[in-house]
């Protein structure tokens, strides 16, 4: 599955895929100049155990990154890998340099 964000000009295409972990659900993707904004709930958190998922549709750039702490992320040519432990959280990626 993936979902795609919105923007305030309706041209986004940040999307989220391959978030697969029981229990967890994206419930905003906002995105928009400079940057975007994930928000995601859980039924049962558990700080101790990650979850992976893949940020599709932005640059292969460096991210400056606000979430929780655990949170870890890789830039490739083709996505962002994130991963976080298993707890609702809002998750702010700001461009930074290349």
């Amino acid at each position: 599955m993936t979902a795609y964000g919105t923007s305030p000009a309706g041209d986004a295409r940040v999307g989220v895929a391959d978030l697969d972990e029981p229990g967890v659900r994206l419930t905003s993707l906002v995105a928009g100049p400079g940057g975007f904004r994930l928000q995601f709930d859980v039924d049962d958190p558990d700080p101790q155990r990650k979850f992976f998922f893949r940020i599709v549709g932005v640059e292969p750039r460096m991210w400056d990154v606000t979430g929780p702490q655990g949170l870890y992320y890789e830039v490739t040519t083709s996505a962002l890998t994130v991963r976080m432990p298993k707890v609702a959280a809002v998750v702010e990626f700001t461009e930074g340099s290349y």
